[in-house]
């Protein structure tokens, strides 16, 4: 071949912005591409790079050789799953270590895992080791991922089990689980301890636990926002709410909803139809299914919703039972597909 080659400059343009809820943060990003389980265990290495996922990897031929990625180091870096899956992780703790457990022991601030599955993976701690099927604690930006599987612990954990992440201090985007979450500690459906925000998502899985358990469909302890989310599974817990189990002084909730399916282990009393407790701020907007969470109050402890804000599943399924702040328009946040118990984010119709 005859010529020459001269370097290209990259040009960027400088009133670029991201599309919103694309996890993007730079206009153009270099990845080193994972295209193999040795691929993945050796991103451990250099958790401050870009990574981006070839094809789906399936982890069950090297269970028992896989860990949390990186042990205790915190991503820094990207990694985008490029809408494909991993499946059969399974993460766990060895003596004290890793003190987080998940796929990523942890998301440092600026650190961003979008467009993933993890898949048919389960994530288990021990005595105050947080573990989420995804990661033990978030401080950057989760965006488009989801996970299935389990997780939990036969030990009492204190807070911080999660379907998707133990303990949010960053940002959860358009990103849902169907974990089954228990054991004895305090557990959410998609989030153990919220700190930081939850937009437009959702849990669907059971969380369960004996004795020593407590805990939310959607989250356990929440101290940070929750917006534009909800929780559609089931809790059996000593502690129940069917969003959250506490909302805190400084938590926050807004036009979201509940229709988890409550059955408390041993008091019948102790649940409440969003949440356990209430010493925050939850919004007038914030709805719950009376028949299918069992519970006629909003709350057990606390400042309730208005008692109207408890639906009948036939509300449930209408738009007009909900205020004027669910945009039901074909571009708005929120749907109702015909068969739909419920209200369903839009942009989940696009993602099936």
């Amino acid at each position: 071949m005859n010529g020459t080659y001269t370097r290209a400059t990259v040009r960027q343009n400088e009133s670029w912005k991201p599309a919103p809820y694309s996890g993007l943060k730079t206009q153009y990003t270099v990845y080193q591409l994972v295209n193999s389980n040795a691929d993945l265990v050796k991103m451990g290495d250099n958790l401050v790079s870009n990574y981006a996922l070839g094809r789906n990897l399936d982890l069950a031929p090297d269970v028992g050789k896989i860990n949390v990625i990186g042990g205790g180091i915190a991503l820094s870096g990207q990694f985008d799953g490029m809408g494909h899956t991993i499946s059969h992780f399974n993460g766990y703790q060895v003596g004290t270590e890793p003190t987080l457990v998940g796929l990523f022991g942890a998301i440092y601030t600026g650190g961003v895992v979008r467009n993933l599955g993890v898949i048919d993976s389960s994530a288990s701690g021990s005595y105050n080791t947080p573990a989420g099927i995804l990661a033990g604690l978030n401080s950057g930006l989760i965006s488009n991922v989801y996970t299935t599987g389990s997780t939990g612990s036969p030990e009492e954990t204190g807070p911080g089990g999660g379907g998707l992440v133990a303990r949010n201090e960053g940002t959860i985007e358009r990103s849902w689980s169907s974990a089954s979450v228990g054991g004895q500690g305090d557990y959410g459906g998609l989030v153990g301890v919220n700190n930081g925000k939850i937009v437009q998502s959702f849990a669907t899985g059971s969380v369960f636990g004996g004795s020593h358990a407590e805990g939310g469909g959607l989250v356990s302890q929440n101290s940070g926002s929750i917006t534009q989310s909800y929780a559609s599974g089931s809790a059996q817990m000593y502690y129940n709410g069917g969003l959250v189990l506490d909302n805190t002084s400084t938590g926050t909730i807004s036009e979201s909803f509940a229709t988890t399916h409550i059955v408390p282990q041993f008091d019948p009393a102790l649940k409440g139809g969003v949440a356990f407790s209430n010493a925050g701020t939850i919004a007038n907007n914030v709805y719950w299914d009376v028949g299918m969470t069992t519970a006629t109050n909003s709350v057990y402890g606390g400042t309730p919703v208005p008692a109207a804000n408890g639906l009948s599943t036939v509300q449930m399924r209408t738009a007009s039972s909900f205020d004027s702040s669910w945009d039901f328009s074909p571009t708005g946040t929120w749907a109702l597909p015909a068969g739909a118990q419920h209200p369903v984010l839009r942009w989940q119709l696009g993602a099936q």
